[in-house]
């Protein structure tokens, strides 16, 4: 965590005086946060089984701080080794950009005793503080490192005697943050490195070092249970049974205070430089956003955890200021227990005696520094937004927060089981009705959507909506959530793409919508439209790759793509009567039961398809499965316009090596790609006509097994008179507008193919 950041980022933000903030006051527009990575750490931080050492740097991350002013954040590690291991610090440089850079500091690493290590980080000028904590071995320690190298600023410990009140040599620095008033009044400028230590329930004692010494500046702890002097006490007792005290600290830019601890999650105001006093009058504690509550009518405690793990302030927009809490887990829901008004989570929101229901503990829980939730519209992270990785699993051990380039949020959520930082940021959201997607007034806090972190949100349609998209825009999720239809045209192109490592997506969660750009999937692409939905692409789409998803039904002028999956539902390719109908994937899989039984469908209409790396008999056996013994109403590789003209239509298929083609349809192959085609029957060569050409293949391959390019036009693996028969019939006939029509062969084309009958017929007798 990094008050540096709140405090300069926030400033402008959160110059409103501190009753406003108390109300929960926040800007009339609502809001979410979108996840716009998730860093995998397991690079840096690896090592399980208890017996082979982990990585330099820790088995798992657990500290965090973040400097929104350059990018930056660092992760501290974690020994959960049986035996002492190392632990260190990695430094990751463009944290909220789509290509952050992990750079382990070789010089931060020291030895941590078993389940101990970095406790705790916070940030102040570039600059790294580190507590390491470890109650069986002294002594604890607090260094200031350089956040580019690690190499160490200064260190104290408790074995010198540094802080004369007693509580940090039995528990450590387990909670620290810099202090925006831990050494002069507000306005001073003056900063201070406030930590607590872990001592009993709710208890421990306060200290203050000076940042760029590490000197004492301010001690408490004499007074068990209590935390500053003066106008106020802070009293940390809570409902709770005994339990760990003081694990995370946060404060505000004013110098107001949240904690957690093993009874709950604190806030109180600042009243002094060193005194705190109650947010609710009466209240003999501080303000408890949530407490524990156990075995006590009729609350029943579903989750074996210990509540309070981690608080954090972080920018809401205009006034407004949030706080995120998670709870530390110690064991698992109880099987057969229903989440029920009757028996509720075990949580309890005390400013409006609120109970919290279905709160798992594994979440982020996201609040108003009063309880409420105005604005801001999530109750909680659960770590499966966006689609980039999947839910929260165990602890959320630290996190860390600051602004973007824009003054809004950023909330960075550190997971010890999963080893990932996830980076939340304001998500971009249309709120007007037709209009210019360059228009910044159209999207909530002018924040026009556009970058591989960003999504582009649009959920409010009240009819019939036209995006217009005359410039090139990026993004790496199109959300269309309205039942009404939203349609984006213009002259512009939107490209998908995603921060490294991850997947882009256009997900429908209602209606049926059209982009009619041209959209280009610089990365692997998902596109999620469920069953009874469309999206239709009018302007193509091509790129990298793209997955059908959710049983819907994508609807595209073309897609050229490295690689097409039809995982669920269906891809029809627009009918056109040219070749900008003509698809292309490299790699080509239609999911399958694994039993031979297609459940997805790619419906070529009157188009092509040009195959490149999946073998042919694979794309063959896709035909046969959509052909359906020539109805072509199955799933698979199929086409409906030839299933509503059977008679006469089929999709024809051929390697353009069996057809001596380097082009095909207006599109360059290889020998080895597979084609396909809408066709006539008979059409030997693909080449939309039945003609002599046809007639001579068929010839050649008559009497012996070949495929289609031979003249097995009937797909039984023989070129025999069955396939002659259907090559006569459309003789020297293309393929008109309406196959259902008939149409009628010349009469010399006729006379050709009964001449060639008779030749085959003396061949056969022969």
């Amino acid at each position: 965590m990094s008050l540096k950041v709140l405090f300069v980022d926030r400033s402008s933000i959160l110059a409103a005086a501190t009753c406003a903030v108390l109300a929960g006051s926040a800007s009339a527009q609502q809001y979410q946060l979108q996840r716009s990575n998730s860093i995998s750490l397991s690079a840096d931080f690896f090592g399980t089984d208890g017996i082979n050492p982990g990585s330099d740097f820790g088995t798992n991350p657990f500290g965090l701080a973040f400097d929104g002013a350059s990018g930056t954040a660092w992760v501290g590690g974690y020994n959960s080794q049986a035996s002492a291991g190392n632990v260190g610090v990695v430094r990751i440089d463009g944290a909220i950009s789509a290509s952050p850079t992990n750079s382990p500091l070789a010089a931060s690493i020291f030895t941590a005793t078993p389940q101990r290590g970095i406790n705790s980080l916070a940030t102040y000028n570039g600059d790294v503080f580190v507590s390491n904590v470890s109650p069986e071995t002294a002594p604890h320690f607090v260094r200031r490192i350089n956040g580019s190298t690690g190499a160490t600023v200064w260190n104290v410990d408790d074995a010198g005697g540094f802080v004369p009140q007693p509580g940090f040599g039995s528990g450590g620095a387990t909670a620290m943050e810099v202090d925006p008033r831990g050494a002069g009044l507000v306005g001073s400028g003056t900063f201070g490195l406030g930590f607590m230590t872990q001592s009993g329930s709710g208890g421990g004692a306060r200290h203050v070092l000076d940042l760029d010494t590490g000197s004492l500046l301010y001690a408490n702890g004499a007074t068990p249970g209590s935390l500053g002097g003066g106008a106020g006490v802070f009293n940390t007792a809570g409902p709770g049974p005994s339990d760990f005290g003081n694990r995370d600290i946060d404060f505000d830019p004013d110098g107001n205070f949240a904690r957690a601890t093993g009874d709950g999650f604190d806030y109180a105001l600042r009243a002094a430089d060193q005194s705190f006093v109650n947010t609710l009058a009466g209240n003999a504690g501080s303000t408890r956003i949530l407490q524990k509550r156990e075995n006590a009518s009729p609350f029943t405690r579903l989750v074996q955890n210990d509540i309070g793990n981690s608080v954090e302030f972080f920018a809401g927009t205009a006034t407004s200021q949030l706080l995120a809490v998670s709870s530390r887990i110690s064991g698992a829901l109880v099987a057969g227990v229903p989440l029920t008004a009757d028996t509720p989570f075990g949580l309890l929101e005390s400013s409006a005696a609120v109970l919290q229901q279905n709160l798992d503990a594994r979440h982020v829980l996201l609040r108003n520094v009063d309880g409420t939730r105005t604005g801001l519209v999530q109750e909680s992270l659960v770590g499966n937004e966006d689609f980039f990785t999947g839910a929260y699993t165990a602890d959320i051990k630290e996190f860390a927060s600051g602004t973007d380039a824009n003054g809004l949020p950023v909330l960075m959520v550190l997971s010890f089981a999963e080893r990932r930082l996830d980076v939340y940021q304001v998500e971009p959201t249309w709120t007007a009705g037709s209009g210019d997607w360059d228009a910044n007034g159209n999207w909530a806090f002018n924040l026009i959507s556009n970058g591989a972190t960003q999504n582009a949100r649009f959920n409010q349609a009240t009819g019939a909506t036209a995006i217009t998209l005359n410039t090139n825009k990026t993004t790496k999720l199109l959300k269309l959530e309205s039942s009404n239809p939203y349609t984006i045209t213009g002259s512009g192109t939107l490209t998908l793409d995603a921060p490294t490592g991850k997947g882009a997506h256009i997900s429908v969660t209602a209606g049926n919508h059209t982009i009619a750009v041209p959209v280009v999937a610089l990365k692997g692409t998902d596109l999620r439209v469920p069953a009874a939905n469309t999206l239709t692409l009018s302007g193509g789409l091509t790129g990298s790759g793209a997955t059908v998803r959710d049983g819907g039904t994508v609807v595209a002028k073309h897609v050229r793509l490295s690689a097409l999956n039809v995982a669920t539902g269906q891809l029809t390719i627009s009918p056109d009567a040219g070749t900008l109908g003509v698809s292309r994937a490299g790699d080509l899989a239609i999911a399958n039961d694994g039993g031979g039984n297609f459940t997805a469908k790619l419906d070529l209409t009157n188009n092509g398809l040009i195959v490149g790396a999946t073998p042919f008999a694979t794309v063959r056996d896709m035909l046969l499965a959509g052909r359906a013994g020539g109805s072509y109403t199955g799933n698979g590789l199929t086409s409906s316009t030839a299933a509503a003209n059977s008679l006469v239509a089929a999709l024809g298929i051929a390697t353009a090596g069996d057809l001596g083609l380097t082009s095909f349809l207006g599109q360059s192959v290889n020998p080895t790609d597979t084609l396909v085609r809408y066709t006539r029957q008979g059409d030997a060569d693909l080449s939309g006509v039945v003609s002599l050409d046809d007639f001579t293949r068929l010839a050649g391959g008559f009497g012996n097994a070949g495929g289609w390019a031979q003249g097995d036009f009937n797909f039984d693996g023989l070129v025999n008179l069955d396939d002659f028969t259907i090559l006569a019939g459309g003789f020297g006939l293309g393929l008109p507008a309406d196959l259902s029509r008939s149409s009628v062969p010349e009469p010399t084309g006729l006379a050709v193919v009964a001449l060639g009958a008779a030749a085959l017929f003396r061949r056969r007798r022969a």
